[in-house]
């Protein structure tokens, strides 16, 4: 008995194949996932989204992010998806409140508390000394006096 041959199915639909179609109308992919991507394996373009954007509307102009109008990392819905730059995407964040800032950030070691008194403190204490009191380093309370970090708080 010889083999049958494998049958290769388009990339458009396998998105389609490999998804199921949630109630908001994600279209959710139910294979690999990568910091909760869609992974398709493609060579090209193995983000789910990106590849989902490129067969439906076209290739992702150079410089541009893929982005999620349902914020739904699964979702490979070419109709969910816009494209912008990463400043869309935090502008989208913050607007949507998923845009984690300040002590609310996992890696904060700071809170809306230390700052002011940080910035008292440097008035007479070195930034290498008041970042070893904080345990943070120099560059980090740099940023804090120069308001490039904490700028909404006084």
């Amino acid at each position: 008995m010889t083999p049958r041959p494998r049958q290769r199915v388009a990339w458009r639909d396998r998105l389609i194949l490999h998804s199921h179609v949630s109630k908001n109308g994600c279209w959710e992919w139910l294979r690999s996932l990568r910091n909760g991507y869609a992974q398709t394996g493609n060579a090209l373009e193995p983000a789910g989204h990106r590849l989902s954007w490129t067969l439906f509307h076209g290739p992702v102009p150079r410089g541009l992010w893929v982005l999620h109008r349902c914020d739904n990392r699964k979702c490979i819905n070419p109709d969910h998806l816009f494209v912008g730059v990463r400043e869309d995407n935090i502008v989208d964040a913050v607007k949507k409140a998923r845009y984690q800032r300040g002590s609310g950030h996992v890696c904060a070691k700071l809170t809306e508390a230390d700052i002011p008194t940080i910035r008292e403190l440097a008035e007479s204490v070195s930034l290498t000394e008041i970042g070893q009191m904080y345990g943070v380093t120099y560059a980090t309370i740099h940023d804090v006096m120069t308001r490039k970090t904490w700028q909404y708080v006084d």
